[in-house]
């Protein structure tokens, strides 16, 4: 990852904060997953959740999360219903009922976007575009390439496993709410059941947006508690087995409640 820096401002956004528990493994991969050696083996969720922001050139966002499944973060793109998404590999049993081809390469329907199976990289395609040009090559070999401006894609995804992935984006919103919905899955997941989580306000979110230095990425842990609930934030580098290079938390009240910064009330 680059060590890009770029100052994030963008308009409030007023979300729903009831969000749905799925205990399905194909749609939730928070479960399932198991890094031996973590220290989490115990917990409900035996994987470290972790996410970094990175410009991979002027134009294009990446927001790389672990774990990542389609259904997970999918909804949150805002594809209409009239987009399809132009399969560049895998997708499994979608993929392959895909009515149009375009140089033998799926194109589904957006409503499938969220059902094609890891391993899978697609490229959106807004209603009316057909692809043209050369096939753009694979998201992580070229992203500036692999999401055509001509085309006016909005999104890409790349899933290379039932738990990497990256999107890639020239559109910081969609960053903002594929995060977003990130970190609300994450919470119930542990929660194990549907909540009425607090919402993630803008104000919050944004620090996160920033890159951070090449290597170094965010461990996400959340820790509902009885009387109150807290997510924490580390910045942690690549390879590096030591104590995080910094942190930072939201509180909040718990269910129905509001994050904060810090443990002011």
């Amino acid at each position: 990852m680059q060590g890009h820096r770029s100052r994030v401002s963008l308009s409030p956004t007023l979300l729903m904060s009831h969000v749905p528990f799925h205990a399905d493994l194909d749609r939730n991969p928070f479960l399932g997953q198991v890094l031996v050696g973590s220290g989490h083996e115990a917990d409900p969720i035996r994987f470290p959740v972790t996410f970094a922001v990175d410009r991979e050139s002027e134009r294009i966002w990446a927001l790389r999360l672990v774990p990542l499944g389609p259904a997970q973060v999918v909804p949150a793109l805002g594809l209409a219903e009239a987009d399809r998404v132009l399969v560049l590999s895998g997708g499994g049993l979608e993929a392959i009922r895909a009515r149009s081809r375009w140089k033998g390469l799926p194109v589904a329907p957006s409503g499938a976007a969220s059902r094609l199976q890891p391993p899978v990289e697609w490229i959106h395609l807004p209603a009316g575009v057909r692809p043209h040009g050369e096939t753009p090559p694979s998201l992580l070999a070229n992203p500036e390439a692999s999401l055509p401006a001509t085309w006016g894609s909005r999104v890409a995804l790349s899933v290379q496993d039932a738990c990497h992935g990256v999107i890639l984006t020239p559109d910081v919103h969609l960053v903002r709410s594929a995060l977003r919905a990130f970190l609300q899955c994450y919470q119930v997941s542990l929660i194990g059941r549907d909540a009425n989580l607090p919402p993630i306000p803008d104000r919050l979110l944004d620090p996160l947006l920033e890159p951070l230095a090449a290597a170094a990425y965010h461990e996400a842990v959340f820790l509902p508690g009885e009387r109150f609930w807290s997510l924490e934030f580390r910045v942690r580098e690549a390879g590096a087995a030591r104590a995080p290079l910094d942190t930072f938390r939201w509180v909040s009240e718990g269910e129905g409640g509001t994050w904060r910064a810090g443990w002011s009330w």
